[in-house]
Formats: structure tokens, sequence, C-alpha cells
């Protein structure tokens, strides 16, 4: 359910959305994040039945699009995730999938997978934060139960380029 609220505080629209009758069980889903582009649509990241779930949603909230993605590499699961939206729709998701390993894909504005690539990490590393350089690279924080933490830097084509380990959890980037 989304209601978009209006700024004396009244709801100007508010909508149901149904996952499909595939779920048996399962995890249903889970909205992380809503991100406004600059003509007013709606970006919606999430996890469905274990896969990313990404929706385009018109200003009024109706669905343009939306598409489930299987973060690549071995596992079972996309716990944690983080994600980055540009102001043309297109997105940079970071997940924590399987035993640990980190999966980052690139959807272009209408949907479609740009790249993706899946890395294997020391330790179970859960995505806390991702920011975009000016140069088009990538900086991912992330903690390992929250004990230590990480700070990972990939190129621009989604290729691992270095990681640090820090002795504290990174709260935030900026």
């Amino acid at each position: 359910c989304i209601v978009a609220v209006g700024p004396n505080g009244a709801a100007d629209w508010a909508r149901i959305y149904m996952t499909d009758s595939t779920d048996h069980g399962q995890s249903g889903l889970d909205i992380l994040k809503l991100d406004e582009l600059p003509g007013g649509d709606i970006m919606l990241t999430g996890t469905a039945r274990q896969a990313l779930a990404v929706a385009r949603l018109s200003p009024n909230g109706l669905p343009l699009w939306h598409k489930r993605y299987v973060m690549p590499g071995l596992g079972f699961a996309l716990t944690s995730i983080s994600s980055l939206v540009e102001p043309d729709g297109s997105m940079t998701v970071v997940g924590q999938v399987g035993t640990g390993d980190m999966s980052l894909v690139r959807i272009a504005g209408d949907g479609a997978v740009v790249w993706s690539s899946t890395y294997t990490m020391s330790g179970w590393q859960y995505p806390m934060g991702m920011v975009k350089a000016a140069d088009g690279t990538y900086f991912i924080s992330s903690s390992t139960n929250g004990a230590l933490g990480f700070l990972t830097h990939f190129n621009s084509d989604g290729t691992l380029d270095w990681q640090k380990r820090l002795n504290a959890v990174p709260a935030r980037l900026q």
C-alpha cells in the first residue's frame, strides 16, 4: 500500500499493490525504498520471493512497469540491499546474497539490465550505503553482523577496484 500525502496532510491518492499468486507462503514484497524522479515518476525498490523487485510508477501511483531480478551468483536469498536511483530512473543496486557474496546490478530507466556482477567477500557483508562519485565509480559501505566495517570501491562498469577493512561500522556515506 502506498499513500501520497499533500502539503496539508490530506491523502492525494492511495493504491494497494498485489503480489502474484506464486508466493505460496514465501516472503512477499518488502518495499525498502521509494525515490521520486524529477518528472514525478516513482521508483520503488524492494525484495520479493528472495529476489530484487523494482517498479516504476506514474506520479499518481499507476504501475508503468515492474520487474523481478534474481541476483547473479551462488546463493539462496537476497537479504540486505542498498540502491542508488539516478534522475533518469536508472539505478544501481547492491545486495548481499547466498553465503556473503556481494552482487551489483545496474538497471536502465526502462528496467533492462545494463550489467551485473557478483563477488566473493570476506564474511557476511551487509550493504549499508552507496554513493556514486563524479567519475561514475561507486563507494559501498557494509558491515559484518555489526562488528566490522568495510568500504568497497567499484568501477563504473561494476568491476571491483578495492576493499578496505574499517575498525568501525560505517553509519553513512556522503
